[in-house]
């Protein structure tokens, strides 16, 4: 069961997912290159958060999230996780 909570941070997440992507936008049609691919790898990070709240794994770290979601999702093929809409374990 999820708590209000845990979908109020997840929310929260995607919304700095969203407003990184927006800004990442911004910036390419600005031909700002490389802020553009900061504020894009940002995006992904913050998604790969929510998800990992979803998941109810933590880490405050980058390295931490990426070796994570690579271990958890991407070794066991994240495509049937989305596809099924369960979690890969």
């Amino acid at each position: 069961m999820m708590t209000e909570n845990i979908k109020a941070l997840i929310t929260y997440r995607l919304e700095q997912a969203y407003e990184c992507l927006e800004a990442a936008s911004t910036l390419l049609k600005k031909g700002l290159i490389m802020p553009s691919i900061n504020r894009a790898y940002y995006a992904m990070f913050y998604a790969v958060l929510a998800l990992l709240v979803l998941e109810k794994k933590e880490t405050s770290k980058h390295g931490g999230a990426i070796a994570i979601f690579d271990r958890d999702f991407v070794k066991r093929g994240v495509h049937r996780f989305i596809r099924n809409g369960s979690s890969p374990s």
